[in-house]
């Protein structure tokens, strides 16, 4: 019975050593990535996981010399059609570059951009150039040009949305008119001027001015409110369309004339209108064409306005269809007491549709051709630029100068671009620990204001915000604005967080390179929380070398301390506060004479940084955290696609993730 015994004792202890070593093997086999088979040499890797490729962004706009036009560039379509054919800018991403043409109206610039991206788009807000154009990035350059066909098509892009309450009521009324002239297909005037000395083209002081006189609130409406134009003495009145900018709605722009003081009421406006542009949303109109308005007596229409006469004007929205004018349609007065409509709560209200100032010495009328109300949400708050026109006349002194516009306020810098992204990192570095990426991750947006020479930064705006913790280890986060940046150039360096810990913000130890410290303990940051950081330098200063951000990771080390195990990006080097003895051992093939850091042969990093696709509420919209204790690629199934081809395949990995 004791041998019996005895051999069961052995059993059942071998039994637990089998066990044992079943577990440790997978365990083992979890910590090795699930690609399988024997472990790769280790040897540094020439992969270095970047997800993002830089491309050279070249724009040109036909415009005069002098005019250096406002622009920002997309990787997606910031501009879609809603169901009252307004043009509608997407407040919900960002753009990744926003600048100033020069002179010549030319830009030319290389930034980065997540790999899987094809096309950019670029905007413009400026008068007499196109809102939007598109181009494909081809050999790792977009190029953009007003004077080919580059222009997005929005309608293909159309957003339905319901009816506001503020719209219902805006009832049809029905209207007589006569014309200058005939006009050719699409509504553009067969009466046009040719090289007419009264032709404008908008100028960057015109459209600096344009861009902040255009109100939104009330107040400034008000302020600008231009119930007619007054002829002083006998004239000749002449009217250049500037642009078309913020609706698809076929507008025809109208005129009426009166004498006197008494003013006319709507009935006889409605009955009296001349139409000067058949359609200010013509294929082919260009910024500059002229017309000459006519003064009508007697039934016949005549070159001269007569002193003391008035012009008003009104747009009748929307009203050519089929080359042809409707007659009953929703009409906007410059007579704004006749602009009623019921909006929200049965509330009637009268405001403004043309707003008039000066601008570069000329006098705009600028049309709103929506009703608006300052209750109202700011897509219904009034911007003035769907109808842009420049009034002038012979003589000059005919017209009384109005207010000027509001002088524009120009920024301190030449050009902004953004960097956004997320950041994971596994923390059992030297070894590549369960290789799930998801120790520490942090999302991120950078900000940079450039000026002159566009790789000088004078300041950068950061916002990172933490994800998760996946670690049974304590870390902190930490990054370095770039290696060529001593902290004697940062002039300030302010972190705004809910979350505070000794050693936060610019570390003044690490004199070389400015090093910003954000939280010390993964595990007492609560997921979503944010840390702002505004970095102003002394002087403008290039950034070459790029963003190095890290984990500390506090085992025997304080997070602050010489001597700390830090994890950054592959082939980033380390603070001169990293253990170095660490390089080389357990899963690392770092080689620190070739100045290659934390690599190793095999289909892992320790760390990833994902680039951001301009999405202003997410980096990364859709990102799911990688499983705990598994490879990434069970989270992500292209990762590995991606890592074996080098980056050239599945380059959009981490926006599939798993069922």
């Amino acid at each position: 019975m004791k041998g019996i015994t005895l051999l069961k004792q052995i059993f059942m202890a071998g039994a637990v050593m089998l066990c044992i070593g079943m577990t440790g093997c997978r365990d083992k086999m979890d910590d090795i990535y699930k690609g399988g088979g024997e472990e790769p040499e280790k040897v540094p890797n020439d992969f270095d996981y970047s997800t993002a490729k830089s491309v050279q962004l070249t724009v040109h706009y036909d415009v005069p010399k002098g005019y250096r036009v406002h622009f920002e560039a997309y990787t997606k379509n910031p501009v879609s059609l809603d169901s009252y054919k307004n043009f509608v800018k997407d407040e919900t991403i960002n753009p990744f570059i926003e600048g100033w043409t020069n002179e010549n109206g030319d830009f030319t610039y290389t930034d980065e951009v997540a790999s899987m991206i094809d096309e950019l788009y670029v905007y413009s807000s400026d008068e007499g150039v196109p809102m939007l154009m598109k181009a494909s990035i081809v050999n790792n350059a977009a190029t953009f040009s007003s004077d080919k066909s580059t222009v997005s098509d929005f309608e293909s892009r159309a957003v339905a949305r319901a009816a506001e309450d503020y719209y219902k009521n805006w009832a049809k009324q029905s209207c007589t008119y006569e014309y200058l002239g005939k006009w050719g297909a699409n509504g553009i005037p067969n009466y046009l001027l040719k090289n007419s000395e009264y032709s404008y083209t908008p100028t960057q002081a015109f459209n600096g001015i344009v861009n902040a006189t255009r109100p939104d609130n009330s107040d400034m409406a008000l302020r600008f409110n231009c119930p007619f134009i007054a002829i002083r003495e006998t004239a000749n009145v002449f009217i250049n369309f500037i642009s078309h900018n913020n609706s698809k709605r076929n507008n025809v722009l109208a005129y009426y004339v009166f004498n006197g003081s008494t003013i006319p009421t709507k009935e006889y406006i409605n009955q009296n209108l001349i139409i000067a542009f058949p359609n200010t949303n013509a294929d082919g109109l260009k910024t500059g064409d002229v017309i000459q308005l006519k003064y009508k007596v007697n039934g016949e229409l005549i070159n001269d306005f007569p002193a003391d006469s008035k012009i008003g004007f009104v747009l009748l929205v929307d009203a050519f269809s089929n080359n042809s004018i409707n007659t009953s349609t929703n009409l906007m007065y410059s007579q704004n007491e006749y602009n009623r409509w019921d909006i929200g709560d049965a509330q009637t209200a009268s405001k403004p549709a043309l707003i008039s100032y000066k601008a570069d010495e000329q006098i705009v009328l600028a049309f709103e051709d929506m009703p608006w109300n300052d209750q109202a949400d700011r897509k219904a708050l009034p911007n003035f630029n769907d109808d842009v026109f420049v009034i002038t006349s012979n003589p000059i002194e005919a017209i009384p100068t109005p207010e000027p516009g509001v002088d524009p306020v120009l920024p301190d810098y030449d050009l902004v671009t953004w960097d956004s992204g997320i950041l994971g990192f596994e923390d059992n570095w030297p070894s590549k620990g369960d290789y799930d990426l998801n120790d520490v991750i942090v999302s991120y947006y950078r900000k940079f204001y450039r000026k002159g020479d566009f790789a000088q930064v004078v300041a950068l705006d950061e916002k990172y915000t933490f994800m998760n913790n996946g670690a049974d280890f304590t870390n902190g986060f930490g990054y370095v604005i770039d290696p060529d940046i001593p902290v004697s150039a940062v002039k300030t360096c302010d972190v705004s967080s809910v979350y505070t810990c000794s050693g936060q913000g610019l570390d003044n130890e690490l004199e070389g390179s400015a090093t910003v410290m954000l939280f010390d303990n993964s595990k007492r940051v609560a997921p979503g929380t944010t840390f702002e950081v505004r970095t102003v330098l002394n002087s403008p200063m290039s950034l070459y070398k790029g963003f190095n951000p890290f984990i500390v990771v506090c085992k025997d080390k304080g997070w602050m301390e010489q001597g700390r195990t830090e994890v950054h990006l592959p082939k980033y080097a380390p603070t001169p506060k990293a253990d170095t003895s660490m390089f080389g051992k357990e899963d690392d093939a770092s080689d620190i004479g070739k100045g290659l850091y934390y690599v190793r042969e095999g289909n892992y990093p320790f760390a990833i940084k994902l680039k951001g696709i301009d999405s202003a509420i997410e980096p990364v919209p859709g990102f799911v955290v990688p499983s705990e204790h598994k490879a990434i690629d069970v989270t992500y199934p292209d990762f590995i696609k991606w890592v074996e081809s080098n980056g050239a395949n599945s380059t959009d990995w981490y926006l599939h993730p798993s069922k």
